[in-house]
């Protein structure tokens, strides 16, 4: 089953736990929409999906995250000019797509759907610890790309149904999804 037909199943059958129990309480999909949104089903696929990567699909979303941080470098002056060419772009109109997302999502109520997935997205792309070592601090380090690309592509998801709404265009949403289809593939 590959994750479109996932998602299918979710969408067709929302009364399911996505594990083909019934839900406990007939008010289920209420509170799942009232954390995620009404995207809920492609949001909670994609955090399933994220929570379930193989050593060799975080290790392309790393490369994705470093990919992106070079080019949020290149935009930001950080390779050149630095701090001071980032601080003149600060006030600047266009917005990165992930400042335009934070702002449609401000627009049409749906923040706290974005911060609630990050939450989650957090638990479950971190790497799991027993220890509070330098090795887990230092692993923990290692998976902030791998958030960022992931916290992206739920954003996305989350206010996918808001593409052509003022600045939220098909190219922003594409955008915000290009590092995790460029490691994983199509989620939505």
């Amino acid at each position: 089953m590959n994750n479109d037909d996932h998602l299918e199943r979710f969408a067709v059958n929302s009364s399911s736990n996505g594990f083909g129990a019934a839900s406990e309480s007939p008010h289920a999909d209420f509170h799942v929409e009232y954390l995620y949104g009404p995207q809920w089903p492609a949001v909670v696929v994609l955090i399933e999906r994220a929570a379930q990567l193989m050593a060799e699909e975080r290790d392309r979303i790393d490369a994705a995250a470093r990919e992106m941080n070079a080019e949020i470098a290149a935009l930001t002056g950080f390779g050149s000019g630095g701090l001071t060419r980032l601080l003149s772009n600060a006030g600047r109109q266009g917005g990165t797509a992930l400042e335009i997302a934070v702002q449609t999502a401000k627009d049409y109520g749906r923040l706290r759907n974005v911060q609630t997935a990050g939450l989650v997205v957090g638990q479950v792309v971190s790497p799991e610890t027993d220890t509070t070592d330098l090795t887990t601090l230092l692993q923990s380090f290692g998976s902030v790309g791998r958030l960022a690309v992931v916290r992206q592509a739920a954003t996305a998801t989350i206010l996918q149904d808001l593409v052509g709404r003022g600045r939220f265009v098909r190219a922003v949403h594409d955008e915000l999804m290009a590092p995790w289809r460029a490691a994983i593939g199509g989620v939505n």
